[in-house]
């Protein structure tokens, strides 16, 4: 067990509305990782691999997307559309930036402390 307080939610701004983002349960993070995959139609290790910016942004924007899904599904109703994929890349913009700048990297951080615990 992790010995530190794990801040187990998180509070973001989308568009103008507030999201709490509570920290993925184990079937979220599969969920993250199986549309990641989903979304990528299987070729997300050749997005890792390679490392043009082009490429970088499209993985970045699979992560986000992803994320956003499973953890903040409001935002799609939020922003009125179907889907957040439906969205043009500069409305996209903000999401990523939330998504992308504070919300993968605070779960990235926690799952590198669990993963010192073993």
């Amino acid at each position: 067990m992790i010995e530190e307080k794990a801040v187990s939610e998180k509070m973001v701004v989308i568009a103008g509305n507030s999201y709490k983002i509570n920290f993925p349960t184990v079937g979220q993070l599969i969920d993250i990782k199986v549309k990641e995959m989903q979304y990528s139609k299987g070729y997300i290790r050749e997005l890792l691999l390679t490392e043009l910016p082009d490429e970088m942004t499209v993985l970045l924007s699979l992560k986000v997307l992803a994320a956003t899904e499973v953890l903040i599904p409001d935002l799609v109703k939020d922003l009125k559309v179907d889907r957040l994929r439906d969205l043009r890349f500069d409305d996209f913009t903000e999401v990523m930036k939330v998504v992308g700048g504070e919300v993968l990297p605070w779960i990235y951080e926690w799952q590198k402390k669990i993963q010192e615990t073993k």
